[in-house]
C-alpha cells in the first residue's frame, strides 16, 4: 500500500504537536507549505507580527484562482486541510520573503 501526506493527516491530523511532538513528516508538511507565496498575507521578513495558518489560508484563498502561487497542486490542497489539522492550530506565519 503506498502511502503519503495526506493518508498521514487522516491518520493523525486529531494528535497535535503538544501530545505528541513533532516528526519527520510533519517537518515535511510544514516545508511545503513554505514554498506557498503569501505576499501582502504572511508578514514579510522586514514586518513583525504572524498569521495562524488559518488567517494565511483563508487570505489565500479569497484570491482570484490566477493571482495564487504554489509549488505544486497538492500543496495547494494541503493549505486547504491545515486549519483543521490539530498539530496546526498553533502554527504561526511570519518572515514572508519570495525572491
Amino acid at each position: 500500500m503506498s502511502t503519503n501526506i495526506f493518508d498521514y493527516l487522516a491518520w493523525r491530523g486529531d494528535v497535535s504537536f503538544q501530545e505528541c511532538g513533532m516528526n519527520e513528516v510533519d517537518s515535511l508538511i510544514l516545508s511545503c507549505l513554505s514554498y506557498i507565496r503569501f505576499p501582502g498575507i504572511v508578514p514579510d521578513i522586514s514586518e513583525s507580527g504572524s498569521v495562524t495558518i488559518k488567517e494565511a489560508s483563508e487570505a489565500f484563498f479569497s484570491q482570484d484562482k490566477e493571482n495564487r502561487s504554489t509549488r505544486t497542486k497538492e500543496d495547494e490542497r494541503l493549505l486547504d486541510i491545515s486549519p483543521e489539522i490539530a498539530a496546526c492550530f498553533t502554527v504561526l506565519f511570519s518572515g514572508f520573503w519570495m525572491r
